[in-house]
């Protein structure tokens, strides 16, 4: 069966010999490093720091394997004892510092505390130079890398994605104020700190490090972990994990090697961007409003009764009669508001609102409720028969929600999911002028930190890598989109299997559901994640729902029967979409291209790249036979489950 995960990687030439690559023997610094680690405990296969070449020739360092590495074999084996930790930075000779500003450096008044010791911990090692144990580690950290929030404005316009600028820009922003308030610390401390080692280019150039280079899933804490950080990232299945020794006493608990699943349907690292274009516009406000304040149609009945009964002569049994046949009748409109606001509430309670595309059945149903209560005001069918529709509207109800609960694992009702947004501090004094959490211990004690059992950090080729010799050595970084990639590491990969972008549909139109999504928050826009692997079936059913009506079969949404239909809708938008970027005089091999420009038309080129894949697997599905991407029929058949 053709994968798509294999082919990028052959399209790439991962394992594979690069001819340009260069073994760089490193700086005087970097030999003594090495040797010191060596002394040390550190155990590397055959890899040497190499330097390595982008499309137009930008050189960057990286590993490359010196003879073949077999699949299953350790890259690199580092003792527990050289990982700079959490723990090391608070258990030092600067607590003091963490101590006396919980609401700065606690995990109870940031996200971020650890990465904010080890930053100040490590700016007092830099300090001391040679005195400190990890000299060697802070001195062989280049100061000439990044990532996006540090580029300049206008390179960030050439994403074209603004609401990834907006991001960056905030990110930047927190940053900044970040820094200042740690600068307003140790200012305090001179015994620890002279005034140059915290000068912003030094925080900003530790922080860099912490953000792109450490480690913290599934170990204990944050941490440095010395020559890991050669290691450059490409979608291999390269993990870490840990190494037991024979006698330690916790060998048991060793897990085995946690490889990226290799399947097209991986959905990757969570990466569901905030979009910040989320105010709902004046007149529908404006409609919500009025509707919420009109008056109730069962009052507007009662004040029927009322005015009717202003009319009749009650000496007149003609009249009488006549008053208890429209009291009947406004009774059972009555009880028809009643189940229209029970089965409008069993619709808001049960539903999935923002799956994005269940909101319009919600409307095709509210718009069928008013067509039966409008049939028996105008008397054209009866109570009995009112009654009985609704009875089979209530069935096709929970018939939709069986359906949609077998395509949706888990079943979540997200429109309850709290949405309250936290304030965040907007200065150094916000920061600084916290009250600080009492009752609570505000940093475990020493025998409480969680501890790392395994005897040594490995990095450790699964049972599908196996690099050729003179090939460059990748480790996995994790299953990140180039978004991701760029946020938090500064570059972006072509053919990026867990690329994705975010296609964006107005959904104001369903104008009889706007008082719901104005109560449950729900975005303007339904959102659909385009992928590389996957034929976006959430799409599909947002068009099939719009062709479906009432009185035809619920298995018409889910069944292949609409697809074609569907898919020229998608095509349509999914075209409109690609026509935002400009890729014209987009060029890799460009030697002009700095850095910064370089990664930002990848990044570019590959959304262009996953939107003509989607194109493609839609334009197949509506029946095209003349494909360009090799794997586009595996999936569409996928989809099929043929």
């Amino acid at each position: 069966m053709f994968k798509i995960a294999p082919h990028f990687k052959e399209l790439k030439g991962i394992y594979k010999a690069d001819a340009k690559a260069k073994i760089l023997e490193g700086s005087q610094d970097f030999q003594e490093y090495v040797k010191y680690l060596k002394e040390q405990g550190l155990w590397m296969n055959s890899i040497s720091l190499a330097l390595f070449e982008t499309k137009n020739k930008l050189q960057y360092p990286g590993l490359m394997a010196t003879d073949n590495i077999p699949a299953g074999d350790v890259l690199v084996k580092v003792p527990k004892k050289l990982m700079l930790n959490t723990k090391k930075g608070y258990y030092s000779d600067i607590q003091q510092i963490f101590d006396e500003w919980p609401q700065f450096f606690s995990s109870y008044h940031s996200g971020s505390w650890q990465d904010r010791i080890l930053l100040t911990y490590i700016l007092r090692q830099f300090q001391l130079g040679k005195q400190s144990e990890w000299y060697h580690l802070i001195h062989n950290l280049p100061r000439d890398i990044d990532y996006l929030i540090f580029w300049e404005e206008q390179e960030m316009t050439l994403l074209q994605d603004p609401q990834m600028i907006k991001n960056a820009l905030k990110e930047r922003a927190e940053f900044e104020l970040m820094a200042k308030t740690l600068q307003v610390i140790l200012q305090k401390y001179p015994q620890f700190f002279n005034p140059e080692t915290y000068c912003y280019d030094n925080i900003k150039w530790i922080h860099i490090h912490l953000v792109s280079r450490c480690f913290g899933s599934n170990i204990a804490q944050v941490a440095f972990v010395p020559f890991c950080e050669f290691l450059n990232h490409e979608n291999t299945d390269v993990r870490y994990t840990g190494h037991y020794n024979p006698d330690n006493k916790f060998k048991n608990d060793a897990k085995e090697l946690q490889e990226i699943v290799s399947s097209d349907e991986s959905d990757g690292e969570k990466d569901d961007q905030i979009d910040s274009d989320d105010e709902y516009p004046e007149w529908m406000i404006e409609k919500v409003r009025e509707h919420r304040q009109r008056i109730p149609t069962y009052k507007l009945i009662e004040q029927e009764i009322e005015q009717y009964k202003k009319t009749v002569n009650y000496k007149s049994k003609e009249d009488v009669q006549k008053l208890e046949e429209f009291q009947i009748k406004q009774g059972n409109r009555t009880e028809l508001q009643i189940l229209f606001m029970k089965y409008k509430r069993w619709l808001q309670e049960n539903l999935n609102l923002v799956d994005n595309y269940s909101l319009i059945f919600v409307e095709k149903i509210i718009v069928q409720m008013k067509f039966i209560v409008g049939q028996y005001d105008q008397d054209i069918i009866n109570f009995a028969q009112a009654q009985q529709q609704f009875d089979a509207l209530s069935a096709k109800c929970h018939k939709y929600l069986e359906i949609v609960q077998l395509h949706q694992r888990p079943y979540e009702l997200k429109q309850f999911d709290p949405k309250e947004k936290n304030e965040e501090p907007q200065s150094v004094e916000d920061i600084l002028e916290q009250k600080v959490v009492t009752n609570v211990d505000l940093y475990d004690k020493y025998e409480n930190w969680i501890e790392d059992r395994f005897d040594d950090f490995i990095i450790k080729c699964s049972k599908k890598d196996y690099f050729e010799k003179g090939a460059q050595v990748y480790f996995c970084y994790g299953a990140e989109s180039n978004r991701l990639l760029l946020m938090r590491y500064g570059f972006a990969l072509e053919y990026n299997r867990f690329e994705h972008l975010f296609l964006k549909i107005p959904i104001l139109f369903l104008e009889n559901t706007l008082d719901v999504i104005e109560y449950f928050k729900i975005p303007k826009y339904a959102r659909f994640k385009i992928k590389y692997t996957r034929l976006c079936k959430e799409l599909l059913l947002f068009f099939k729902l719009q062709f479906w009506k009432y009185d035809e079969d619920l298995n018409l949404i889910f069944s292949n029967q609409r697809d074609g239909e569907a898919a020229q809708q998608a095509i349509k938008y999914l075209k409109e979409e690609q026509v935002k970027l400009n890729i014209t005089n987009m060029d890799l091999q460009n030697e002009k291209l700095g850095y910064h420009e370089y990664f930002a038309q990848v990044y570019v080129l590959e959304r262009f790249r996953v939107l003509q894949c989607q194109i493609e697997y839609m334009e197949a599905l509506a029946g095209k036979k003349d494909l360009v991407f090799p794997w586009s029929q595996r999936v569409v058949s996928k989809y099929l489950g043929v």
